[in-house]
């Protein structure tokens, strides 16, 4: 217990250099932080995501990789062959300015899950451990990070293109030629099913079937439809924002991304084990009550994309 204490004392330490004043409340942790850890490891995955190695992450992007590949081919063979269309006409266009697009995007998304990272620190729903952390000391840090990005950016291609792309523009050529909507009504009516659809594609993630994560996720895909019509029409600023938001959530913060594990983090951080419902469990920021406390939850995706 006096080990606990002392650590308690420099922590405490810690947050006076780190967070001057006394307006915001800390919120203590219970007993001896290692031993809590460990208890909470040991029921499962959300508490402590950085738990595979480098090599069952190269097997995850290899499969993510073989997924965004059959995303492409599906969307592509379905916009030729049923649409008599290119990927260009659903907003795919390889250019100038889908590079721009794609790093403003990344640039966004980045910064969105910043801030709630800053709001979960200075808050105390999740606490600092270390810099460069890597789960197996065996492995390379950098080799793990790259295997993360390619298993994201696959990630991004895989649900953007189909989901913001062939099918949001099917559903808005569905609502004008079927529902007589006009252009911007059939949109925002593709947008709505877009993300119930998007909903669903993450319920079976951790916590993803609780009202508060499908809300934020909804709201999420809103913003994703958002990204697509602000832009021209275009999936580069979607892509890159997708891309930035789980890539900075799982491997920059030491988060979940929809409760996908880790190798490698450039912050590990440890969440509150009884603040469940403040710093979103195993699905990360997506199922956290955040909005409902003025601070910076979904609500941000929409702000930070108009204010982008």
């Amino acid at each position: 217990m006096v080990r606990g204490q002392n650590r308690g004392v420099e922590t405490a330490r810690r947050d006076c250099i780190l967070f001057p004043g006394s307006w915001l409340r800390r919120i203590p942790w219970p007993g001896e932080l290692p031993e809590q850890l460990k208890v909470f490891k040991s029921k499962g995955q959300p508490f402590f995501l950085n738990h595979v190695n480098a090599r069952q992450r190269c097997k995850d992007a290899c499969m993510r990789l073989g997924m965004g590949v059959g995303a492409f081919l599906g969307v592509w063979f379905m916009a030729r062959c049923m649409d008599h269309a290119p990927l260009a006409s659903l907003g795919f266009r390889l250019d100038g300015r889908f590079v721009a697009d794609g790093l403003a995007g990344l640039a966004v998304g980045v910064v969105i899950v910043g801030c709630m990272f800053l709001v979960e620190l200075m808050a105390g729903w999740v606490v600092f451990l270390q810099f460069f952390e890597v789960f197996d000391k065996s492995d390379n840090f950098w080799m793990c990070i790259f295997w993360d990005v390619v298993f994201h950016l696959n990630v991004a291609m895989n649900e953007e293109l189909p989901v913001r792309g062939w099918l949001l523009y099917n559903l808005a050529e569905a609502g004008m030629a079927y529902g007589h909507l006009s252009g911007i009504a059939a949109f925002l009516f593709a947008m709505v099913l877009e993300s119930v659809f998007f909903v669903v594609l993450h319920l079976p993630s951790p916590g993803g079937t609780r009202p508060l994560s499908m809300l934020n996720i909804f709201v999420g895909g809103m913003a994703g439809g958002l990204n697509v019509l602000l832009t021209g029409n275009r999936l580069g600023f979607a892509l890159g924002w997708h891309f930035g938001w789980n890539i900075s959530m799982g491997n920059i913060f030491g988060r979940s991304t929809s409760g996908i594990p880790i190798s490698a983090t450039f912050i590990s951080v440890a969440p509150h084990p009884q603040k469940e419902q403040l710093h979103g469990v195993g699905l990360g920021c997506r199922n956290e009550a955040m909005p409902r406390r003025g601070g910076v939850g979904a609500p941000t995706r929409v702000c930070v994309l108009f204010l982008g």
